[in-house]
């Protein structure tokens, strides 16, 4: 991110995330109760002093889905 961009232009990021409350409840209701597998949705896994490769691998969309990291 070019960061003295940010600063010199006064330009503003803006995230968003879009799961409203009821979908998280669902979603949480359906892993709480085995009815979906996520664990077939993650395709790799570091251990947390791996964190650098694991955000590398994370960047590789290609073969990618979900990385995660283990303390």
């Amino acid at each position: 991110m070019p960061t003295l961009d940010f600063w010199r232009n006064e330009i503003t990021y803006t995230s968003s995330y879009g799961a409203a409350p009821m979908d998280l409840k669902q979603s949480l209701n359906l892993l709480k109760e085995n009815k979906i597998n996520v664990k077939d949705l993650i395709t790799h896994n570091f251990s947390l002093d791996k964190i650098q490769e694991a955000f590398q691998q994370a960047t590789q969309t290609k073969n990618t889905l979900k990385v995660l990291i283990e303390p």
